[in-house]
C-alpha cells in the first residue's frame, strides 16, 4: 500500500511538471520584411514537398487545424526550409508514415533517434517521431497586417 501511494505521488509530480513546462515561442517576422517575398507555391504531398525543398530550398505550406494556435492559425501559409539538424523548440513539419499525413508541431524532447512533438495548443505530447521523418522547419511565421 505504501509503494502504491509513492507511485501515485510520483506520477502526479511528473504530470504537473509536464503540464507546466513552458514551450518556447517561434519569432514573428516583422511586417516591414513582408514586401520581398519568394513566389508563393503551395504543395501538399511529402514527395512534392521534398522535391520542392531539394529544388528551391524552401516550400510554402498551408495549415489545417488549431493545434499550434496562437502561433500558427488555421489556413495560414508558412514558409518551410530543410535543415541538416533540428533542435528543441523548433517548429517542424513531419510525417509519421511518410505518406500525405503532414503534421506541424514543436519539438519538445529529443533522444538519439527520435523526437517528441507537441502542438502549442495541445495538452498532450505526440508519440515518438523518427528523426528521418522530419521533413522541414518552419523558421518564421508570416502575419499579414491589414492597413
Amino acid at each position: 500500500m505504501k509503494n502504491s501511494s509513492v507511485f501515485i505521488i510520483f506520477i502526479m509530480i511528473l504530470l504537473a511538471s509536464y503540464l507546466f513546462t513552458e514551450v518556447p515561442a517561434c519569432k514573428d517576422i516583422p511586417v516591414s520584411e513582408l514586401t520581398e517575398e519568394k513566389p508563393e507555391k503551395v504543395v501538399s504531398s511529402v514527395i512534392k514537398i521534398e522535391n520542392e525543398l531539394d529544388k528551391n530550398g524552401y516550400v510554402i505550406l498551408s495549415t489545417l487545424g488549431k493545434s499550434m494556435e496562437p502561433k500558427i492559425y488555421e489556413n495560414q501559409k508558412c514558409g518551410c526550409v530543410k535543415q541538416s539538424s533540428y533542435e528543441l523548440g523548433d517548429i517542424v513539419v513531419y510525417s509519421k508514415d511518410m505518406m500525405d499525413n503532414l503534421i506541424g508541431h514543436r519539438i519538445v524532447y529529443e533522444n538519439e533517434s527520435s523526437f517528441k512533438m507537441r502542438g502549442d495548443n495541445n495538452n498532450f505530447t505526440d508519440s515518438s517521431v523518427l528523426k528521418k521523418n522530419v521533413i522541414c522547419k518552419i523558421p518564421t511565421i508570416k502575419r499579414y497586417q491589414l492597413l
